[in-house]
């Protein structure tokens, strides 16, 4: 008899934690709540948990990743941060995400070159309109193709090239994610087929 109550508490104690966890990870990520409860001393600390709040809102670190860390760091005494951030590039580590040891800038470039397929090569647009859709951030291509977008903050992009190749308009567009990560390509070609 006491088998199956010890069975049926344990399945109800399971089933509570299922949903509790299941739960928690849908519940959007406060990065002022993260630095509270690990008691981040100093601005860089500050931005490396934005840093990685912008990772798991866009996909590229997964939450449990996080969560398991900050679990069991707010278990040390002291040092809670340092003990957080190491334990999440491990846990990144072991999932085949390599995550830097020190914040990225909190506003990058975007840079890259429009490309033309003429036969088997690619070859330069020169004077392409470079814009990231949605904002007011626009450029042109110089006579090797290439453009740069500097100052943008950490977001999820749309890079729109409009140009004139052959007298025909041409329009091609691509995504990035900012920040990048250590490898993550740092240039972007968009090429007009």
């Amino acid at each position: 008899m006491r088998v199956r109550y010890y069975a049926a508490v344990g399945c109800v104690a399971w089933i509570t934690i299922a949903l509790t966890g299941a739960t928690f990870a849908q519940e959007k990520l406060d990065p002022e709540a993260l630095k509270a409860a690990l008691k981040t001393t100093v601005i860089e600390e500050d931005n490396y948990i934005l840093f990685l709040v912008t990772l798991v809102d866009q996909g590229r670190l997964p939450r449990v990743a996080l969560d398991t860390s900050f679990r069991w760091a707010r278990h040390k005494s002291y040092l809670q941060f340092q003990f957080f951030k190491r334990a999440v590039i491990a846990n990144a580590d072991r999932r085949g995400i390599t995550l830097p040891e020190q914040t990225p800038p909190l506003r990058q470039i975007i840079q890259g070159k429009v490309m033309q397929r003429v036969l088997l090569f690619d070859v330069p647009v020169p004077f392409a309109e470079v814009q990231i859709v949605g904002t007011n951030s626009k450029t042109r291509t110089d006579l090797h193709g290439q453009f740069s977008l500097a100052d943008m903050p950490w977001g999820a992009y749309t890079v729109e090239a409009d140009g004139s190749v052959l007298q025909l308009l041409r329009k091609v567009s691509a995504h990035v994610k900012l920040p990048y990560l250590p490898n993550d390509a740092t240039s972007l070609t968009l090429t007009f087929r």
